[in-house]
């Protein structure tokens, strides 16, 4: 019988360098790409929560505190300060017509969604990326039966 073919010691394996690459390409996603998710998450709770209170609140008053909460308190954005230069500030710099609220009292429905894009700065480079999210809710809430 013949010995298995041992490679030399020292030498680098070809599937290791490629496993420990993609492991390191992973990491580097989840840091750069999960916040954004995560923000979206709390996106999509407002407007639920905007749409669990339609017909228990003023309609007008639903639609203002969701646009707050999405323009003050969710995520980032980039903006222009007073010398022209981009800044991160807080909120999504959402736009009125990318909010969509809409009630139909006659058949007791509701939608509600929102449009917006997240830029994300492909770190080490100064390269972004855009991202695209939708978060929709529509139907007969409990607060219209």
């Amino acid at each position: 019988m013949r010995a298995a073919p041992r490679s030399s010691r020292g030498a680098v394996n070809p599937l290791t360098v490629l496993l420990l690459t993609g492991i390191a390409v992973a990491i580097y996603c989840v840091v750069i790409f999960a916040p954004p998710y995560l923000d979206h998450i709390e996106v999509m709770d407002a407007v639920g929560s905007a749409y669990n209170q339609t017909g228990v609140r003023d309609d007008s008053v639903v639609e203002r505190d969701l646009k707050d909460r999405l323009i003050h308190s969710i995520g980032t954005h980039r903006e222009q300060n007073e010398e022209g230069d981009l800044v991160e500030v807080r909120g999504l710099g959402v736009a009125d017509e990318d909010v969509t609220f809409e009630v139909n009292r006659p058949e007791k429905t509701v939608h509600i969604e929102v449009r917006y894009v997240r830029e994300v700065r492909l770190k080490p480079s100064s390269r972004w990326t855009k991202l695209r999210f939708t978060a929709k809710k529509t139907g007969v809430p409990a607060g219209l039966k």
